[in-house]
């Protein structure tokens, strides 16, 4: 299967995500995540450096609570990009759609945590496949999430909003099999670390 119909297969997973939200009657949630962004943490090439960013993105999830499936839309950035000069100093805007499948689900972990593993068609600055000549392209990425109901926890008392407050750490891998240009080996294994907090504009996290 081509990469370019990846998309399409995500989207297809989304609308079930979607198709398991309605079915529950839940309504849709919006949520907010600032926090920052680590590359270049883990395997990364020879003489690279880790770099951070400040990150943000905003996230639209269809699916009740304790949906196994749900979908997920956003977009993202880093609005000051990396420090220094070359590609990655960048704003990197994309925009995502997938599912988020959910491993340990907060009514497992007495409310106090819960554990994600979305997969995502990822639309970005230099995206896609390493001989993609456009600005943007697409990428097939899978995460793992954490979210800690901070706010849920210990601000219970204050009321909203600083009890819908959250923490989340998230590891973004991208599953695209790119060839790094310098030792023509293929990058498998090269995650980004995000982290933050997580703010639920409207619904639950």
């Amino acid at each position: 299967m081509r990469l370019v119909r990846y998309p399409f297969f995500v989207a297809l997973l989304a609308a079930v995500g979607v198709r398991v939200g309605a079915q529950e009657r839940q309504r849709l949630s919006l949520v907010f995540e600032p926090g920052l962004l680590t590359a270049s943490a883990i395997s990364a090439p020879e003489g690279a450096i880790p770099l951070t960013a400040f990150y943000v993105r905003a996230i639209v999830i269809a699916g009740g609570d304790s949906s196994r499936i749900r979908g997920l839309l956003g977009a993202s950035a880093l609005p000051f990009g990396f420090r220094g000069s070359g590609v990655r100093n960048q704003n990197a805007p994309s925009v995502f759609g997938g599912v988020q499948l959910s491993l340990l689900p907060a009514h497992k972990t007495g409310g106090w945590f819960s554990l994600y593993v979305p997969l995502l068609a990822v639309y970005s600055y230099r995206g896609g496949r390493t001989d993609n000549t456009r600005l943007y392209g697409t990428d097939i990425a899978g995460e793992a999430t954490l979210i800690l109901y901070v706010g849920r926890k210990l601000f219970a008392d204050l009321g909203a909003p600083w009890s819908r407050f959250g923490a989340f750490i998230n590891m973004y891998q991208n599953l695209t099999p790119n060839v790094d240009a310098t030792s023509g080996e293929r990058d498998r294994f090269r995650p980004d670390f995000m982290y933050g907090v997580s703010i639920p504009l409207a619904g639950t996290r």
